[in-house]
């Protein structure tokens, strides 16, 4: 299938199958970079103290930030918002995509790999929207879903690598 095709389907498809492969290209975009760090050893900077690695537990407010919060409010920050500016301005979209991914990166400050690897996934995420929103196939939705989907992976990684493989 050809990339053209591809987002043609993908701008079309229905919202599972969307959300799905959006949370498939969310790990993909990032692997690149990943790889890089590790093959080069570059140290990551933290911002706040703490990597997000570290120990979390898992509750009630923790699935409920993860899985539904964040996934609602940073859908509506950082795609439906630029989506809106995008539209009524006519800005470019590429810049429009580039800056809500910007903006999405740097709310997720954690580390600096993190943020890096965050902007590849906001990038992703805004230009699904796009796709999506051009095509009035309810964008909201489809990006917060793919969204719950990649939080939820990103979740049970690290918590099955908290409790399986690092040494308490």
């Amino acid at each position: 299938m050809k990339l053209k095709q591809f987002t043609a389907w993908l701008s079309k498809t229905n919202i599972f199958y969307f959300a799905l492969v959006m949370c498939v290209l969310a790990f993909a975009v990032r692997l690149p970079y990943s790889i890089i760090t590790e093959i080069f050893n570059i140290t990551d900077i933290s911002f706040d103290g703490k990597l997000p690695e570290t120990r979390f537990t898992i509750n009630l407010h923790f699935l409920y930030r993860t899985l539904i919060k964040a996934p609602l409010l940073e859908t509506l920050l950082f795609q439906s918002l630029f989506f809106f500016i995008y539209r009524v301005f006519e800005i470019n979209k590429w810049i429009m995509i580039t800056i809500s991914a910007l903006a999405f990166a740097s709310t997720h400050y954690y580390s600096l790999h993190y943020m890096i690897g965050t902007f590849f996934v906001g990038f992703l995420f805004m230009y699904g929207y796009t796709l999506r929103g051009d095509n009035k196939k309810r964008p909201f939705l489809s990006i917060a879903l793919a969204h719950c989907f990649t939080n939820i992976i990103s979740a049970t990684a690290i918590f099955i690598n908290q409790n399986f493989f690092m040494q308490q």
